[in-house]
């Protein structure tokens, strides 16, 4: 960093009233100033001393600072203070949001080689003595309904489906002979999918399975 004596002062006489201000280069963060071992304390962004009668030193300690750098596809990652860089040991948190359709799968620093706690949706690391990348990884989820073309007297008897995450295997279970809520009992004749006409046949296992994908998404009404 660069100490900026007003006056390019090098010697001054007791109690002449000396100031300087200091600027730390890039990538570096001011941390502490001394004159001859008594920290001092900035006042509009300049440092005040009186000269004392005796030589003084002005001593300014710094620290690197390393940069934070994100990747998340699907999701909003917000460093707490918006921080770009940090210096090594200072603690730094951030919040995740996925997309809508999307959720956290995975959080990784720097390949997992930097730990993180986690408290509630705050995730917070100490800073190591290097860059670090924070990479944030999602899965799409999509939505199944299960419904009927009848009032079912047991709805309870149908289940299956929800927001589930994309591959996953879905099982929808249909009653064969289901009782409706008008007293009488009905015969399983299929499922249709979406707006499709076409029946889809359920075996005599009442399950109807299939992987969740983007084709696959949708409404199933047992007809």
């Amino acid at each position: 960093g660069t100490v900026a004596i007003v006056d390019n002062k090098t010697n001054a006489i007791e109690n002449e009233n000396i100031e300087f201000t200091v600027e730390p280069n890039s990538d570096y963060r001011l941390i502490e100033v001394k004159v001859n071992n008594e920290t001092l304390q900035a006042q509009d962004g300049k440092y005040t001393f009186a000269m004392p009668a005796e030589n003084v030193t002005i001593d300014v300690t710094y620290s690197q600072l390393f940069d934070i750098s994100v990747t998340s596809e699907h999701g909003t990652v917000t460093i707490t203070d918006n921080k770009t860089q940090a210096i090594a040991n200072e603690n730094v948190s951030f919040t995740v949001q996925a997309e809508s359709g999307y959720r956290i799968e995975n959080i990784s620093i720097n390949n997992g080689s930097v730990e993180y706690t986690q408290d509630e949706n705050t995730y917070s690391f100490t800073m190591p003595a290097e860059n670090v990348t924070i990479v944030v990884t999602y899965i799409q989820q999509l939505e199944v309904i299960l419904e009927s073309n009848i009032e079912l007297a047991d709805p309870s008897a149908m289940s299956g489906g929800g927001i589930e995450d994309i591959n996953t295997t879905i099982n929808l279970i249909i009653p064969l002979n289901p009782l409706g809520s008008d007293g009488n009992m009905y015969k399983l004749k299929g499922l249709k999918f979406n707006d499709n006409e076409s029946i889809i046949s359920i075996d005599e296992s009442g399950i109807y399975t299939f992987t969740l994908s983007q084709e696959t998404a949708g409404t199933y009404t047992a007809i």
